[in-house]
């Protein structure tokens, strides 16, 4: 078996896409059954991932996938991130973010890595990201209370940043809004600081973003809440949008005016 996989491999370099097409399905077959005799042909299973056949492209994007353990993830997930800035093909790439997103949730080494590598993804991967992936990074964030704290840190540094990722700004408003008090036992930040980065956005976020200026606005009530000296101010920049022209926009400001009124109705509906 160890013989015909490396006659597989070989073939990988061939000229002919039919052998290569044919090499990396049978090596998908095969790699459970001798998962390091196909290990090393890793690299130039790799390679195939730049080939301008999108059928050799999408095998070799599974084989990586399934070669991808706690062991190498650390080598090869960087190298599947850095072809995110070449791949055009949208349903290509696509499916590579989600296999990504997949490989880092199961085989991340510790929090930490998980949040800087997912950053990173967020970051090249434009306007292609299927929902499912920041609904699975939030819910890893809210479940680990121990990276609640370097979560807020990196994405808050990330939207200062980053202002043309619209999923990576919606997941680091989400957050700010969510953990927002825990930016305060870092250097030189205070509150009127955290509400200014989100009162600044707002007033530069095109009209058309409605999705955007909502979940701001839902963040800073939050922070209302849990940066009580700012409540004041936060409350006069939502009613600053109460008679916005975007109908979503106008009803959450008006809404969230309205909580202000019953502050034990607030506390409750604002819980983290």
């Amino acid at each position: 078996r160890i013989l015909a996989i490396n006659i597989l491999g070989r073939f990988l370099s061939h000229r002919n896409n039919n052998l290569r097409y044919v090499a990396l399905n049978t090596l998908n077959e095969v790699i459970h059954k001798n998962f390091k005799a196909v290990q090393r042909h890793r690299n130039t299973v790799i390679d195939c991932l730049k080939d301008g056949d999108i059928s050799i492209r999408k095998r070799a994007l599974d084989l990586v996938y399934g070669l991808v353990n706690q062991k190498n993830i650390r080598l090869l997930v960087p190298e599947l991130i850095s072809y995110l800035k070449f791949v055009r093909d949208k349903e290509f790439r696509e499916d590579l973010l989600n296999k990504l997103s997949s490989a880092i949730n199961k085989y991340s080494p510790d929090g930490q890595w998980r949040i800087d590598t997912m950053i990173c993804v967020l970051i090249e991967a434009g306007t292609y990201v299927n929902e499912n992936i920041p609904a699975q990074l939030i819910r890893f964030v809210l479940t680990d209370g121990d990276i609640q704290e370097y979560a807020v840190t990196k994405f808050y540094a990330a939207f200062l940043q980053q202002k043309t990722q619209p999923m990576l700004i919606e997941i680091s408003i989400w957050i700010i809004g969510e953990y927002g008090e825990m930016l305060l036992s870092t250097d030189s930040l205070s509150a009127a600081a955290i509400v200014d980065t989100l009162e600044t956005f707002l007033q530069k976020t095109l009209p058309s973003d409605s999705r955007l200026r909502s979940v701001t606005l839902t963040s800073l009530i939050k922070l209302s809440h849990r940066l009580p000296s700012q409540t004041e101010r936060i409350q006069a920049i939502i009613a600053s949008y109460s008679k916005n022209f975007d109908v979503e926009v106008q009803q959450r400001a008006v809404e969230f005016l309205n909580l202000f009124k019953f502050k034990d109705v607030l506390d409750q509906v604002m819980e983290p």
